[in-house]
């Protein structure tokens, strides 16, 4: 990259030199915030002598008709399906660097260098399992029945969305409630959705936020981790596994060198628990 050449210095009767350069800053990497995290289940507890968890299922109770379970000498049979999510994808991120190139490249010590990419390196962690847990919808979840039509009102389209999860009724489930689900949304549609509401006459916010908490009751977030071809996805609480293995985030010294390493190692495993109640969706071509 070019600098700054002066203008009556030169190094040779035709090349002029350039000018001092100096490392003003680092310029921070900017990504969204995770997702994924605050819908995942939260019943997995990593222990590093599994290789896998099951997570049960269990069926609703039934009625019968009174005496029943005395004219048989039995009650009903409690079933709880296993539903087995494996972790076996392993990751790394290793970032290596010359101790002299770090102290010369900013005015931060070594050690606040690599403090900086520890961070960097954790966040990297963080996107990588929000778009899995996405990815993974996509792959093992339910296609909505609902084709968003952009010529349309959005709203009541995604409305129908919720209103198929919420309706649920199988021998797991009896109806969802709003307040459990999580409806996330590309930043195409979201911008497009917050547009619509802010001529709604009964939206409670202004038009200038940047966000909205919800529709119809429904938790509403914007991501620009989902797959490639989703535009929208609709998410039980807690209907996605994601055990994580993770290392701490280290920084180490590479032997006979001055270079170090920072390094973060971590297995994981991503599973829909419950296909029915994960759903996703996109516009109509």
């Amino acid at each position: 990259m070019a600098r700054t050449e002066a203008l009556s210095i030169y190094v040779s009767e035709s090349v002029k030199a350039e000018l001092k350069n100096k490392i003003a800053g680092v310029f921070e990497n900017y990504a969204k915030k995770s997702v994924s995290g605050r819908l995942k289940s939260k019943n997995g507890v990593y222990n590093e002598r599994a290789g896998s968890f099951e997570f049960k299922r269990f069926a609703n109770a039934t009625r019968q008709e009174y005496g029943t379970a005395r004219t048989q000498g039995k009650g009903q049979r409690v079933i709880a399906t296993p539903v087995v999510v494996n972790l076996d994808r392993d990751s790394e991120i290793v970032e290596e660097v010359n101790s002299f190139d770090a102290a010369s490249f900013t005015d931060e010590d070594l050690t606040a260098f690599m403090n900086r990419r520890k961070v960097a390196l954790q966040q990297s962690v963080e996107r990588d399992l929000d778009r899995e847990f996405f990815a993974a919808i996509k792959s093992q979840g339910t296609a909505s029945a609902v084709e968003l039509d952009k010529t349309k009102p959005l709203i009541p389209q995604l409305e129908a969305a919720i209103s198929a999860v919420e309706t649920t009724e199988n021998e797991y489930v009896d109806g969802v409630e709003r307040e459990q689900m999580a409806l996330v949304l590309s930043p195409v549609l979201y911008g497009l959705v917050k547009t619509e509401l802010n001529d709604c006459y009964n939206f409670a916010g202004d038009a200038s936020d940047e966000v909205f908490k919800g529709i119809n009751g429904v938790a509403t977030f914007s991501s620009n981790r989902l797959p490639s071809g989703v535009d929208f996805e609709l998410v039980t609480m807690d209907s996605v596994a994601q055990p994580v293995a993770i290392t701490e985030t280290d920084v180490e010294k590479i032997p006979l060198s001055t270079e170090y390493a920072v390094e973060v190692f971590y297995r994981n495993g991503t599973k829909v628990l419950a296909p029915e109640l994960a759903h996703y969706g996109s516009f109509s071509s």
